[in-house]
């Protein structure tokens, strides 16, 4: 007899705006693993500031974790977690978790979560959806690892699928799927991971971004060698950024580097009265 040990998880925050122009939880609901720390205030950006927690450690097969953030008109949110998202193996189901983010006029999130590392055999999906307004500002990332490296463990995992949707005023404007499966897949050859190991990729929003905004980002991270990297410019306002590299040290440094760059662009607070 099989035992399922898979696990539901949903946590849905809901943020608002309040006349003294911070921003609170207005509505919340969370069934364990998934929790949130305090929330703290940080007055010279963000109305709040929080940490999402998985104390279990961790996914393991057929788990369902489902994430909903929703900004009412000028909230302000920035959303990070303490530690990486380890996927553990899967004999048949893989791990799965859905993020759904819905920001109103004039809101501002950053969703910053650590780096996810997929164990042996792991099977792994991740899809994120942000619906934005056309006045609203987004800064997200993520990065992926080949595994546990110090194991030996590179590259060794079943498939991680990582898919961003991003929608302005109810258009789709980017859909980026990757698709990785190394048993199907040269992860090392040109055109996959060219020879490195770890990927990163960043999506930041803002109709107010300058024109020569990619050449200052290249500037931004002009100090930093052995790295491959590439910025696109979307539709008006969105750009994507691609990083390859061979150390998570690396690439959080390059990531950091790209978030202080774009908030550079935008004006010290976007926060507007309720």
């Amino acid at each position: 007899m099989t035992i399922s040990m898979q696990t539901k998880a949903r946590l849905a925050l809901e943020f608002k705006q309040k006349t003294d122009r911070t921003t609170v939880i207005s509505q919340q609901y969370y069934c364990l693993p998934l929790q949130i720390m305090e929330i703290f205030q940080d007055e010279e950006r963000y109305g709040a500031w929080l940490y999402l927690l998985n104390p279990s450690g961790g996914m393991l097969e057929g788990d369902r974790f489902d994430l909903s953030f929703v900004l009412h008109p000028g909230a302000a949110v920035r959303i990070t977690t303490p530690a990486a998202n380890k996927i553990y193996k899967s004999e048949t189901d893989a791990a799965v978790q859905r993020l759904s983010a819905t920001l109103a006029a004039h809101a501002m999130l950053e969703y910053t979560p650590k780096h996810t590392i997929p164990y042996a055999n792991a099977n792994y999906h991740q899809l994120n959806t942000f619906h934005l307004a056309e006045n609203s500002t987004l800064f997200t990332y993520d990065t992926l690892t080949p595994g546990r490296m110090a194991r030996g463990e590179s590259f060794q995992y079943t498939r991680c699928l990582l898919e961003q949707s991003i929608y302005i005023e109810n258009c789709l404007v980017c859909k980026d799927r990757s698709d990785i499966r190394p048993d199907r897949l040269d992860v090392r050859a040109m055109g996959a991971f060219a020879g490195k190991q770890i990927l990163s990729a960043a999506y930041m929003y803002d109709a107010r971004l300058p024109e020569d905004a990619i050449d200052r980002l290249y500037a931004a991270v002009a100090e930093f060698a052995d790295i491959e990297i590439g910025f696109s410019a979307l539709t008006g306002g969105l750009i994507v950024m691609k990083l390859l590299t061979d150390k998570v040290s690396v690439s959080e440094s390059v990531l950091k580097s790209v978030q202080r760059c774009f908030r550079s662009f935008i004006a010290p607070t976007t926060a507007q009265p309720a």
